[in-house]
């Protein structure tokens, strides 16, 4: 399980960019496909965080999960704005 998790943080974005998706206002279009991803693959990996024999990527998926409830929020640049359509 552990290498698992492992090639998951190695393939992802930075967390540093991960903690701008959740700062950063408005998102580009590009910034907003990012984050659902993000936020949909700490969804996916979170439930094997308690079979983890480490307990260093443990902690690591913790800092990850902290962020999911803050991913997706709107709006994004250029497509929100007076006047325009949902």
């Amino acid at each position: 399980m552990d290498d698992a998790v492992e090639r998951w943080l190695a393939a992802t974005t930075a967390f540093a960019n991960a903690v701008r998706l959740c700062t950063e206002r408005p998102l580009t279009p590009d910034d907003v496909r990012l984050s659902r991803r993000l936020r949909n693959q700490i969804h996916l990996v979170q439930p094997f965080v308690p079979h983890l024999a480490s307990a260093a990527l443990a902690e690591e998926m913790r800092r990850w999960a902290g962020l999911k409830s803050s991913l997706l929020r709107l709006p994004v640049s250029g497509d929100q704005g007076e006047g325009a359509t949902p």
